[in-house]
């Protein structure tokens, strides 16, 4: 019958998230906690999200930040940026 699908679905969706969960054990385990490679926080240098910190101080806030968000997450949304004439 039809619960004769669960079983073998149960199956292959357990040995399909062993890697996946697996990998995220063993990053955590050699990378101080992160389950992830690679680790946004810590680098301030010639990094991508040097820039994206920086476009989100120099920005008008969205619609969403404006009238939706109880707590302000940041200074503004990162696609809309000032211009050269609000620089001092």
């Amino acid at each position: 019958m039809w619960w004769e699908i669960i079983p073998p679905f149960a199956i292959i969706a357990g040995v399909s998230a062993i890697p996946h969960l697996g990998s995220r054990f063993f990053n955590r385990l050699f990378h101080d906690g992160n389950p992830f490679l690679r680790n946004f926080e810590d680098a301030w240098g010639d990094h991508p999200t040097t820039y994206w910190r920086r476009d989100c101080q120099h920005s008008y806030p969205s619609w969403w930040q404006k009238n939706v968000l109880e707590q302000k997450q940041g200074n503004g949304s990162p696609y809309r940026t000032h211009g050269l004439e609000m620089l001092d």
